[in-house]
């Protein structure tokens, strides 16, 4: 090149350097929208919205809408946003919240995010006051507040928030949803005293042969009481508990009267096994939907292998025990109906067939720390959990499991997956085993790492779908329910399922999904006609596109 040449290169170089610089397009992406309110279509004003990216870099922002409920985001990078508002009357709600699950909002070229309509529901609520026989008020209860509605695919009821009675006995639940609701108060009297006698002393013999205990002298056995879990309005069975039907911005008022009733008392004995070593004692309760909660104000004598309970309920209550370690049964859980002062040998079995086995992970020869294994019953629905130990065993006791088939899962143990089982005394299919009888039974399980992903778009008339619910199916519909997993198409259409066992399934993209029992055989058969089948193979990715029923 001439030098000539070089010189007017270089001087136009010098002058582009010196050239203000303009923005960029990434510079410019925005996301914006309008605020409305659900129900009267009206713009809010005043109300914070919020964006934070879904991958994790910690990018979050947060503006406030105008007099015509509009907001505006701008100069983000490409990616995607979980978008969220919240303003006075109006619990905290995330853009066409579905559960759990959001329509994140791409930003990118050729992205729509602008334009965007958000609709929020009036938050309603529910408060009142815990008071006892004396209508003083009960500090430190805990109330609890559950929910009917849909849940990962079945109607239930299920536990929503909990919270603590304040020095007045009040309490408060807000931003809630429209929808049925139920409450429930455990507290213990704060005057009550549920003393003990050494052991040794407490044995009498009953007409009928049993061993029981006679009942403990205390300075004054009136005192020897527990407040019963209390439903709304006042019932102590909960069959006959109230719902209470709250609309969009609705205040509702729940006061309690807490009555007092006789307590009981549990004998715990293991012969063999030194309980003065230590070993925790737990006292839970079923309420609404098998939901448990621990009950207050358990006391405890130990002697060498008896342990007495104090402060039991009437009713239907579940005492777990953990023994001290390196004993040969590290824990034991009984179900018992409380009706008399009782006592219960933990050496014999609850019934049922007893699983043990051993857990090996291939490829490594250390196990995730915490790891359980999980079995589920395909009849109730029932998942029991049973720790392994560091060398791999585990043992379900006391699990009560009758003949039928069950569901192997791994949990506490991220990435790991159940790749093969074998057993003595039970019939193997896949992740699933069978049981015929109540004879003990051995499982080997291996685990292995290398969870795929299932990846692709939602599709309705040819375009990206947004707010679409994204199921995925095992091959059988009666899999233990880990197997299922959703997803919520994001406004770019796209989803993604992650950590997916290997294994041959069917995904599905259903448009008013959210609220369709889809748990139900008979409404999963009716979607899969339309679904986009995939195998997941060890560490692998599936792509698909999939129309939007």
């Amino acid at each position: 090149m001439p030098i000539r040449g070089q010189w007017l290169v270089i001087l136009l170089l010098g002058l582009l350097q010196q050239a203000p610089t303009r923005p960029t397009e990434e510079q410019n992406f925005r996301i914006g929208g309008t605020v409305l309110d659900a129900l009267s279509g009206l713009p809010l004003t005043r109300t914070e919205v919020s964006i934070a990216a879904t991958n994790g870099m910690g990018m979050t922002a947060s503006v406030f809408t105008g007099a015509n409920g509009r907001f505006l985001f701008e100069h983000l990078k490409p990616g995607k946003y979980v978008l969220s508002a919240r303003c006075r009357g109006y619990g905290e709600q995330n853009f066409q919240q579905h559960e759990n699950y959001t329509t994140a909002v791409a930003v990118g070229m050729a992205l729509g995010s602008e334009g965007l309509v958000f609709r929020l529901l009036p938050g309603a609520s529910i408060g009142g006051q815990a008071k006892d026989e004396f209508s003083d008020p009960v500090r430190g209860a805990q109330v609890m507040l559950f929910r009917e509605g849909m849940g990962n695919g079945r109607r239930s009821i299920h536990l929503q928030r909990q919270v603590t009675t304040d020095d007045e006995g009040r309490y408060r639940f807000g931003g809630l949803q429209p929808g049925r609701y139920y409450l429930a108060v455990s507290a213990h009297p704060w005057y009550a005293q549920h003393r003990t006698m050494p052991l040794e002393q407490q044995v009498t013999e009953l007409g009928s042969g049993t061993i029981g205990l006679g009942r403990i002298v205390e300075q004054n056995t009136s005192l020897d009481v527990v407040y019963p879990v209390t439903y709304y309005s006042g019932a102590t069975d909960s069959a006959r508990a109230s719902a209470i039907t709250l609309q969009p911005g609705e205040r509702a008022t729940a006061d309690f009267t807490l009555q007092p009733v006789p307590a009981f008392h549990l004998r715990l004995k293991a012969p063999g096994m030194d309980l003065a070593q230590g070993g925790g004692v737990r006292v839970m309760q079923s309420i609404l939907n098998d939901y448990q909660t621990y009950l207050p104000g358990q006391t405890t004598a130990t002697g060498k292998d008896s342990i007495e309970v104090g402060g039991i309920p009437p009713g239907h209550v579940i005492i777990g025990l953990d023994a001290p370690n390196g004993k040969e049964r590290p824990s034991w859980r009984q179900d018992v109906e409380a009706s008399r002062d009782t006592e219960l040998n933990l050496t014999e079995s609850a019934g049922g067939t007893v699983i043990s086995g051993i857990v090996k992970a291939a490829g490594t020869t250390s196990l995730p720390q915490q790891a359980a294994v999980g079995i589920y019953d395909r009849e109730t629905g029932t998942t029991f959990y049973a720790g392994i130990s560091a060398d791999g065993k585990f043992e379900f006791q006391n699990a009560a499991l009758k003949p039928g088939k069950y569901d192997l899962s791994i949990t506490n143990a991220p990435g790991f997956y159940v790749d093969q089982v074998q057993a003595v005394g039970a019939k193997v299919s896949g992740r699933s085993f069978e049981l015929g009888t109540t004879e003990p039974v051995r499982l080997a399980v291996e685990i292995s790492q290398g969870l795929g992903r299932v990846e692709g778009v939602a599709l309705r008339e040819g375009k990206p779908a947004a707010g679409a619910m994204i199921l995925l199916v095992p091959q059988d519909l009666q899999s233990d329910p880990s197997l299922f997993q959703r997803d919520q198409s994001d406004s770019d259409g796209t989803f993604t399922l992650a950590a997916v066992p290997p294994g041959r399934y069917t995904v599905v993209a259903i448009e008013d999904g959210w609220d369709q029992e889809w748990a139900k055989p008979s409404i999963l058969k009716q979607w899969l006609s339309g679904g986009e089948a995939v195998q997941v193979a060890p560490n692998g990715r599936c792509t698909i596109k999939i129309k939007v029923r």
